[in-house]
């Protein structure tokens, strides 16, 4: 069983609903935000951690966090696939030890990310140079020598890792649709209103751009969901 931890009505799995249909595989969600999480790693395969607006520098704010870090290191530690997107990124970040800090300036929209030399290989091995996907956070994570960058941009110097060979952390959003994009403008409107981000801008030959990022999610995440299949198959991580 895939669980899945979600922070906010508007960043549900989306298209990671479609990719884990298309494979058959058994998954769940918990509401992280309302303090729906796991006590311990008892029926739990795999992990994914999803966005939120909340910040892991504010466990002050959302107490509910410590604990979802917590789990997310125990996940991490059993060799487990985690999976964590924008702010759950930033969570498996944290639970390996990354410093979490705010970005110059948000990344909202449609923007192109730089694969680095160190993501070469493994998850980004297949995916051109420079690729364009769909950003929404403010904070950042911070790589180290044992935990490089793999993808960058202009604004965010790292915008995946991979801490172990099972664990993927993804600042940008590739679970994105149509749906779940209209549904982040209508939550986080005053946002984007104090960022000067108009809805157009988001939209922006949209067809185009899912089109484009789905193919990314298939190549990228679909590796990852290869490792849950794996273990599925022969229980036990590669």
């Amino acid at each position: 069983m895939i669980q899945i931890l979600q922070h906010h009505d508007c960043e549900g799995p989306a298209y990671l609903a479609t990719m884990m249909a298309a494979r058959e595989l058994d998954w769940k969600v918990l509401r992280a935000d309302r303090g729906e999480i796991p006590k311990d790693l008892n029926g739990l395969d795999a992990l994914v951690i999803l966005g939120g607006p909340q910040s892991v520098n504010r466990t002050d704010l959302f107490p509910w966090m410590r604990r979802e870090i917590e789990i997310v290191r125990l996940a991490i530690d059993a060799g487990l696939p985690v999976l964590g997107i924008c702010l759950g990124a930033q969570v498996v970040a944290t639970a390996c030890g990354m410093q979490v800090v705010n970005c110059d300036h948000k990344e909202i929209g449609w923007f192109p990310v730089r694969r680095l030399a160190s993501g070469s290989e493994g998850w980004f091995a297949d995916v051109p140079e420079e690729f364009t996907c769909f950003h929404w956070h403010g904070e950042r994570m911070i790589p180290h020598e044992d935990m490089p960058s793999l993808a960058a941009t202009d604004v965010t110097p790292c915008q995946a890792c991979s801490p172990l060979p099972g664990v993927l952390a993804l600042q940008f959003h590739l679970e994105v649709t149509e749906e779940a994009i209209r549904a982040m403008a209508a939550a986080f409107h005053k946002e984007m209103a104090d960022e000067l981000i108009g809805l157009d801008s988001l939209l922006w030959e949209l067809p185009e751009q899912l089109a484009n990022s789905q193919r990314l999610a298939d190549n990228v995440i679909g590796r990852w969901f290869e490792r849950v299949m794996a273990r599925d198959a022969f229980g036990e991580a590669e």
